[in-house]
C-alpha cells in the first residue's frame, strides 16, 4: 500500500509542475497574492505592536496619578492633578 501512495504523490507532483508551466500568469498572480497578503499581515502586526508600545510609553510619562479612565464618566477619560496630600507625600 505505501508504494501505491508514493506513486500517487509522484504523479501529483508532476501534474502540479505541469499545471504551473501551462498556466504561468495564473501561477504568478497566485504567488503575488500570497506574498502580498503575508506582507500585509506582517506590516499591520508590526504597526499595531509599535502603536501599543508608543501608547504605553506616553502613558508612563504621565505617571500613575494623572490619568483616570472609567466607564462611568460622560467623557470616559479625565485628566486631573494629584491632590495636595498625595503631591506632598511624593516629594
Amino acid at each position: 500500500m505505501t508504494v501505491m501512495h508514493i506513486q500517487e504523490i509522484g504523479e501529483n507532483i508532476l501534474m502540479a509542475f505541469d499545471t504551473l508551466r501551462t498556466h504561468k500568469v495564473r501561477s504568478a498572480l497566485t504567488m503575488l497574492g500570497v506574498i502580498g497578503g503575508t506582507m500585509t499581515v506582517i506590516a499591520i502586526s508590526s504597526f499595531l505592536t509599535g502603536l501599543r508600545e508608543f501608547i504605553l510609553e506616553q502613558t508612563k510619562r504621565f505617571g500613575p496619578d494623572i490619568v483616570f479612565v472609567t466607564k462611568w464618566d460622560n467623557i470616559g477619560i479625565r485628566f486631573s492633578r494629584p491632590t495636595q496630600p498625595s503631591a506632598c507625600a511624593k516629594t
